[in-house]
């Protein structure tokens, strides 16, 4: 992925986020040469002070539990989708925002989704209480077996249509004339 998913951050601060574009990786690199060479000429690596701690209540948009949050006046501030979502309603997902290299948005929808975006009847709910919401992306653009980068997510639908719509971008590649006339008995 070489796009940045948090150009306004950072390049330390959008890696500590999860981005490894370019930027943000060199920007890691050359924060941890630095640090290695002060250590190796013996200064002592002194924090800034901390601005005055600010506290912002948040309440889950999901389970309506509230939490108090610290909001750091100076510098960024966390992702919205750690002040929109509980941790406890964000964890099932967070293998999935991931592996497809969700931005706050998408994550945020798809943590939110509760009917399919392409037959909108609503989507079962997995044994371990997640909603069984798939991730729909562009298989021309990522390999499906490693995710997706992120650009190339459609929407989050149900599972049957997942199936569906990957059976239909499959026979399209074969040609859907030949498959009508195996259907009609004329194949060739």
């Amino acid at each position: 992925m070489n796009e940045c998913r948090s150009p306004h951050l950072s390049g330390a601060t959008s890696y500590r986020y999860g981005c490894r574009c370019t930027r943000c990786t060199l920007a890691k690199i050359e924060q941890r040469n630095a640090s290695a060479e002060r250590r190796a000429r013996g200064e002592t690596l002194k924090a800034p002070p901390r601005p005055p701690a600010v506290f912002v209540d948040c309440t889950c948009e999901l389970c309506g539990r509230t939490w108090r949050s610290y909001d750091s006046t100076v510098g960024s501030n966390p992702p919205m989708l750690f002040r929109r979502v509980c941790s406890r309603c964000r964890q099932p997902y967070s293998s999935t925002i991931r592996k497809h290299h969700l931005d706050d948005e998408l994550a945020l929808r798809l943590i939110t989704t509760r009917r399919c975006e392409m037959c909108g009847l609503p989507v079962a709910r997995s044994t371990n209480g997640r909603i069984n919401v798939q991730v729909d992306h562009s298989h021309a653009c990522c390999d499906w077996r490693q995710g997706s980068c992120g650009r190339c997510v459609r929407g989050f639908i149900c599972q049957p249509c997942n199936i569906g719509v990957a059976y239909y971008e499959r026979l399209r590649d074969v040609g859907l004339d030949k498959v009508e006339r195996y259907l009609l008995g004329v194949a060739s």
